[in-house]
């Protein structure tokens, strides 16, 4: 969903602190090994679920691995070839939790329950969380990717988690958990998590013990009559603007097109003299912009962890029919 440029663009991605959009699950599941469920025709069912689990929470619905949102899926985590149920809760505290049961002789065995802290709580949240299974681990198991966004006015904060079976421990784990990233997008691989965060990607994979990050490269794609203006910092010096004024057309695309490989992260900040420039540009992802109506604005672009305001550099934009 695009989301329009607020006034001033200030949140920023702190590669350290690593989080929507995915992979189709069919690339990276096989359809006999996940089911779901719906509360149509189930009611037993799901007074069982809504018993299992914590006091005071509410059934979130699932979506990512069918065409429409559940009350449960059946994943089979452990490998034992009988399916887990698992059901995802939101807390008092607007927290996001998971239960994973396992069908036994009196019902249901409790096989995981964890309910993730995130600090962006207090913001909007849809109900909706977003289950992926793919094989991280460099094993036969299957891996539950769990993925769920809070939002602001413009801004949205993604939390998510890897949850496996440890066979030698003989129990559901919780892998990987990152939260609370700004302006963030999620994609599962069959083998990796790729986030997307303002503009800056990174690589996460299991390296026999734990999930390593590095930051990638991904240049935005550029199509005809695209206006691209290239930038890059340096380590010492100012950063570099191909130009720094350019004309759109309404319906035209702009591409900022970053060109070092530096770690750092910069803003990207836009102003103007009428209240409604706001609504000039509208942002796409991954620094691509469309002229939505005449107009002018400028953008300023502090590079060097978005706070080298000596080094920084201004574009002239000027929108027209």
């Amino acid at each position: 969903m695009t989301k329009k440029i607020a006034a001033l663009l200030l949140g920023f991605f702190c590669v350290f602190a690593l989080g929507g959009c995915v992979t189709d699950p069919a690339a990276t599941m096989k359809a006999p090994t996940a089911q779901a469920g719906t509360a149509s025709g189930t009611g037993e069912m799901l007074a069982k679920i809504k018993a299992s689990l914590p006091e005071g929470t509410e059934l979130l619905k699932i979506d990512g691995l069918t065409d429409v949102q559940n009350d449960w899926l059946e994943v089979d985590l452990t490998g034992d070839e009988e399916p887990e149920l698992i059901c995802s809760y939101l807390d008092g505290d607007n927290q996001v939790g998971v239960v994973v049961l396992q069908k036994a002789e009196s019902g249901y065995k409790n096989l995981f329950m964890e309910t993730f802290a995130n600090e962006d709580n207090k913001l909007n949240f849809d109900k909706i969380v977003n289950m992926k299974t793919a094989r991280l681990l460099d094993n036969d198991q299957m891996q539950l990717v769990v993925s769920y966004n809070y939002y602001g006015a413009d801004y949205n904060s993604l939390g998510f988690q890897v949850l496996g079976y440890d066979t030698q421990e003989k129990a559901i784990k919780n892998y990987f958990c990152q939260t609370d990233l700004p302006k963030a997008c999620l994609d599962v691989q069959a083998d990796r998590l790729v986030v997307e965060a303002m503009g800056i990607y990174k690589e996460y994979k299991w390296n026999g013990d734990k999930f390593v990050g590095q930051q990638i490269y991904v240049k935005p794609d550029v199509n005809t009559g695209d206006v691209v203006i290239h930038y890059a910092m340096s380590k010492e010096g100012p950063l570099t603007v191909s130009t720094t004024e350019v004309t759109l057309k309404v319906g035209q695309r702009l591409v900022l097109m970053r060109d070092d490989k530096m770690e750092q992260q910069e803003r990207i900040m836009q102003f103007g003299e009428d209240e409604d420039f706001i609504d000039i540009l509208d942002y796409i992802g991954n620094n691509v912009y469309t002229a939505q109506k005449p107009g002018k604005l400028n953008m300023t672009i502090v590079p060097n962890g978005g706070y080298d305001w000596d080094h920084a550099q201004e574009i002239e934009i000027t929108v027209v029919n």
